[in-house]
């Protein structure tokens, strides 16, 4: 029997010309080390996260920490990253 985790996870879309600028102010690794799909557990923000590089028409990077965090996450997603976007414009860039 498998175990329903849905919640265990908070995830966040971080997209746009400046992507590198927010990751090196939050994250201690080069993205482009890992290339699109790329994947690595990382410390970002000083939580511990699972970041995933898309390969879409703008620079992407998918975050995703422990629910715990979420509010924590959001805060500094906030504070640094700028406005958040819908679902329909992360469709408009190829977001599936």
């Amino acid at each position: 029997m498998a175990a329903d985790v849905t919640g265990a996870l908070a995830g966040f879309v971080v997209a746009g010309p400046r992507l590198e600028d927010f990751l090196a102010r939050t994250v201690a690794i080069d993205p482009a080390d890992l290339g699109p799909g790329g994947c690595t557990a990382a410390s970002w923000a000083r939580i511990p996260a699972i970041l995933v590089i898309k390969d879409l028409s703008e620079p992407a990077v998918e975050i995703y920490v422990s629910s715990d965090y979420g509010r924590y996450a959001w805060d500094v997603l906030q504070s640094l990253a700028g406005s958040p976007v819908g679902w329909r414009a992360l469709e408009s860039w190829g977001w599936e």
